[in-house]
């Protein structure tokens, strides 16, 4: 009978330890998402590359042919914009008025009309599509390829080529939190920062085994695309957000929010689930991070506000 308990005992152990020691001590993986409300659900009949939401009623889409439009009304109308541009891809909304996007052709574009009319600011060559954009307001902001990035201070007249670490793989998001302070994530899960405006950089590895998504290689990490299928936010040193979709073999494209309170000491990684039969393919936060804004290749599209920050 001693023996048996021990046995059992022993077991049960076992099976603790295993679970213990399969999970990154930095970070902690949840199924559901409690933390996020959807607010717009709704079908784009416009030509889209990508699509982003400021809050519940303002949004821009980009697209073919530079063909944008925005929208007011939670997305019952998409008035088409004035802007003369080629294939846009990237999106960044500042505010309510102020917006950029970059594509093809090397142009960067900006409205200062919430998308009515777009102006081009200037041009940056990095060989190759501009694929993520992002802005703190009229005058600093970054733009990159998928191997590229590149600096203005002056509204996009001028550009500075950014030195980045060796070991990027592929560029998946940017996020810029003031002049000096920025974030770049890696289609292999590492999370680079920098607060020397891109001198130096620091690392961290979030794992992105963890998650079960896989490249188009089959190995842990996000697909080349060119489109945005990851965003970053931080509000200040300590509070961040990172949004990511990927392909999970047998799953098809899968969601996840990871957030940290503590500088990304510590993560806690929730899964998206909007709704049934609903996979995000593109990825796109608000400047306060409160907005998440999921669109696929049906053109389905849907909102979601963070209801606990």
């Amino acid at each position: 009978m001693k023996k048996r308990l021990f046995m059992v005992l022993f077991a049960v152990g076992m099976i603790a330890i295993t679970l213990l020691t399969g999970c990154s001590d930095s970070q902690s993986i949840s199924v559901d998402t409690p933390k996020w409300n959807i607010v717009v659900d709704t079908k784009i009949t416009h030509p889209t590359h990508t699509e982003a939401f400021h809050n519940e009623n303002y949004g821009l889409t980009v697209g073919y042919g530079g063909e944008t439009h925005y929208t007011n009304d939670a997305g019952k109308e998409w008035p088409k914009s004035d802007i003369k541009a080629m294939c846009r891809y990237c999106i960044d909304i500042v505010d309510e008025n102020l917006a950029w996007s970059g594509g093809n052709g090397d142009g960067v574009f900006y409205t200062n009309d919430g998308g009515r009319t777009w102006n081009e600011a200037g041009k940056v060559k990095l060989g190759g599509t501009h694929i993520h954009i992002d802005f703190i307001d009229n005058n600093v902001g970054w733009i990159a390829t998928y191997k590229k990035c590149a600096s203005t201070k002056d509204g996009g007249n001028t550009w500075t080529e950014l030195a980045l670490p060796e070991e990027i793989e592929g560029i998946s998001a940017i996020f810029l939190r003031t002049a000096e302070h920025a974030y770049l994530l890696s289609n292999d899960g590492w999370l680079f920062t920098t607060s020397d405006g891109g001198t130096t950089w620091d690392k961290q590895n979030l794992e992105f085994e963890n998650y079960e998504v896989k490249d188009e290689k089959g190995n842990p990490g996000l697909f080349k695309n060119n489109v945005a299928i990851a965003d970053i936010n931080f509000t200040d040193d300590n509070n961040g957000i990172i949004v990511f979709a990927g392909t999970a073999p047998g799953q098809g494209s899968i969601a996840w929010c990871l957030t940290t309170d503590d500088a990304g000491d510590t993560w806690v990684s929730e899964k998206i689930v909007p709704k049934e039969g609903f996979s995000a393919n593109k990825v796109y936060l608000s400047s306060d991070g409160k907005y998440l804004t999921l669109g696929n290749f049906k053109k389905e599209l849907i909102v979601m506000k963070r209801t606990e920050m």
